[in-house]
C-alpha cells in the first residue's frame, strides 16, 4: 500500500486497518461467501433458483465467517397422472381429393384474367375504385384504387361483397357496410359505413392445363406431372403430420398441467411473467391483461419443470436425426435449403431452440403412448378445420 507520509513498508499495521480494513474485510468476505456457498448447496444436494439473499451474522476478528443464506429452490415432485390425460389422435390419409384442390389453387393462381361484359359472377375478379365515409367522413383504410377482388372468396365484408353481386364494368355503386363489433379497428367497430365504388373491370380466369409447361411454371424443372403429383402429396403429408403432431401436443401438455399442481418458485414466475411482458411490448402491446399474463406464465414454469423432470427420470434423449428433419423441413420453405441449413447451424442459439422443439415433441409421444389414447379416423380437409385444442 502507499500513503502519503510514509515511505513505502514502512507504514503502521494500524494505519493500514484503519484506512483499509472495512474494504479488505468485505473482499474476503465476498469470496468466502461464494466458496462456501458453492460447497454447500453442493453438498446438501440443493438446486437454487436465482441468487441467494446473503445476511452475515456479527463478524469477529479470528473468528469464522458466519451468515444466513435465503434462497427458493427447484421443487422436487413425481411425474404423474399419466393415465388420465385423454387424448383424442386424428387418423388421416391423404386422398386423390386432396392433392386435387392443391392442384386446382395452383391452377387458379397461374390463371390467365380477361374483360367481360357480363355481369359479375362467383370466381370472377372486379377491379374497383371505392371510397368509404362514416357520418360524411372518411376514414382510415376506407379508400383505395385498382383494388382486386375475387368474388366469392369472402375476402371482404359480407355487405360489401354482396353489395358487388352482378356488377358490369363501368357501373358506380353506393353500398353500405355495417362493421362487425370485434372488428380489429376501434375507429369502425360496430359503425355503419357508406361506400362510393366505381367497377373498372370485371374479368373472367382461364386456367392452364396441367402439363409439363405448367410443372416447370412452379419451379419444378425436369419434373414429370407423376412427379409433382407425388411432390404435392409429400407436402401434404407433411403438413398432416405436424397438425395432428400439434393436436395431440395441445392436449398432453394440457393433461400434465391438470394432473400435476406444483408450487411454483416465485423468482421463477417472476421470471417468465418479465419475459412474456417484453414479447408482448416488442409486438406494439403495451396494455397488457396482468391477469392473463400470469396464467400464461404459470401455464409456461409448470410444463417446463414438469417436461424436464420426466426427460431425466425417463432418460430421453435428443434424437439428432430428428432435429435434423425440422431443420430440413423448415428449410425447404425457402429458395436455398442448404444456405438455410447451414445458416441455422452455425447459429448455437438457434439450434438450441430446434433442440428445445424436438426434445418437447418427444416427450409428447413418449407421454401419448401412456395416456388413455384414442384414434379418430377423418379426412384432411376435416383436420385442417378442427381446432387444436
Amino acid at each position: 500500500a502507499k500513503l502519503d507520509g510514509f515511505r513505502p513498508g514502512k507504514i503502521p499495521m494500524s494505519v493500514i486497518k484503519k484506512r483499509f480494513g472495512e474494504y479488505a474485510k468485505a473482499e474476503v468476505m465476498n469470496e468466502l461467501v461464494q466458496s462456501s456457498y458453492g460447497e454447500a448447496i453442493q453438498q446438501e444436494k440443493l438446486y437454487p433458483v436465482g441468487m441467494p439473499q446473503i445476511e452475515p451474522k456479527e463478524i469477529e476478528e479470528s473468528k469464522e465467517l458466519e451468515y444466513i443464506a435465503t434462497f427458493e429452490v427447484f421443487p422436487e415432485f413425481d411425474v404423474q397422472g399419466f393415465d388420465k390425460i385423454k387424448v383424442v389422435k386424428p387418423k388421416v390419409e391423404i386422398a386423390e381429393v386432396d392433392i386435387e384442390k392443391v392442384v386446382e389453387n395452383l391452377r387458379k393462381q397461374k390463371a390467365d384474367w380477361s374483360d367481360v361484359e357480363r355481369a359479375a359472377a362467383d370466381g370472377d375478379k372486379l377491379v374497383i375504385d371505392f371510397k368509404g365515409t362514416i357520418g360524411g367522413e372518411e376514414f382510415q383504410g376506407g379508400s383505395a384504387e385498382d383494388f382486386e377482388m375475387i368474388m366469392g372468396e369472402k375476402s371482404m365484408l359480407e355487405d360489401f361483397e354482396k353489395g358487388l353481386e352482378g356488377a358490369k364494368a363501368g357501373e358506380e355503386k353506393t353500398v353500405e357496410v355495417n362493421f362487425p363489433e370485434d372488428y380489429p379497428s376501434a375507429d369502425t367497430a360496430g359503425k355503419t359505413a357508406s361506400f362510393a365504388i366505381t367497377v373498372k373491370k370485371v374479368q373472367e380466369s382461364t386456367l392452364p392445363e396441367v402439363n409439363e409447361e405448367f410443372v416447370e411454371s412452379l419451379g419444378l424443372k425436369d419434373k414429370t406431372i407423376e412427379d409433382f403429383r407425388e411432390e404435392v402429396k409429400t407436402n401434404l403429408q407433411r403438413e398432416c403430420d405436424q397438425a395432428i403432431l400439434s393436436r395431440v401436443k395441445a392436449q398432453v401438455l394440457k393433461g400434465l398441467e391438470e394432473q400435476n399442481k406444483i408450487e411454483l418458485p416465485k423468482a421463477l414466475l417472476d421470471q417468465e411473467i418479465d419475459q412474456l411482458k417484453k414479447q408482448a411490448e416488442q409486438h406494439g402491446q403495451h396494455d397488457v391483461d396482468g391477469e392473463k399474463v400470469e396464467t400464461d406464465a404459470r401455464t409456461r414454469v409448470t410444463l417446463s419443470l414438469v417436461i424436464s423432470e420426466i426427460v431425466k427420470e425417463n432418460e430421453i434423449k435428443l434424437d439428432q436425426s430428428r432435429v435434423q428433419k425440422m431443420l430440413f423441413n423448415v428449410a425447404s420453405s425457402y429458395g436455398d435449403p442448404s444456405m438455410i441449413m447451414s445458416y441455422y447451424e452455425n447459429n448455437p442459439e438457434m439450434m438450441k431452440n430446434f433442440e428445445a422443439a424436438v426434445l418437447e415433441e418427444q416427450v409428447v409421444e413418449w407421454v401419448a403412448e401412456k395416456s388413455d389414447l384414442e384414434e379418430k379416423e377423418m379426412s384432411f380437409e376435416e383436420l385442417s378445420k378442427a381446432p387444436v385444442a
